[in-house]
């Protein structure tokens, strides 16, 4: 499982330049190949948008909130925060 904590990383890869390696496999897709039979293994990016939900950072506007550091690391902070009340009271 994805801690809270790693919702960190995506902020500061969506800041890098479109050409460096963590961008292009953040954002890339499989030129070919094939998925396994049944349910497929996530990709990373799925994971990613089930942890940002589960901290209460919108999945489909985080890059918007990751380009500006101050206002990611207070996102992540208080989503983190939110997520482990949330887990020590069930």
């Amino acid at each position: 499982m994805q801690y809270a904590d790693d919702n960190a990383t995506p902020g500061h890869v969506q800041r890098m330049e479109p050409f460096r390696l963590p961008q292009i496999m953040l954002y890339g897709e499989l030129a070919n190949g094939t998925r396994p039979r049944g349910a497929p293994r996530l990709r990373y990016k799925d994971q990613l948008k089930r942890t940002l939900a589960l901290t209460n950072i919108d999945p489909f506007s985080w890059e918007q909130t990751a380009r500006d550091n101050a206002t990611w690391r207070r996102a992540v902070h208080q989503g983190t925060t939110a997520f482990e009340e949330k887990r020590k009271e069930n």
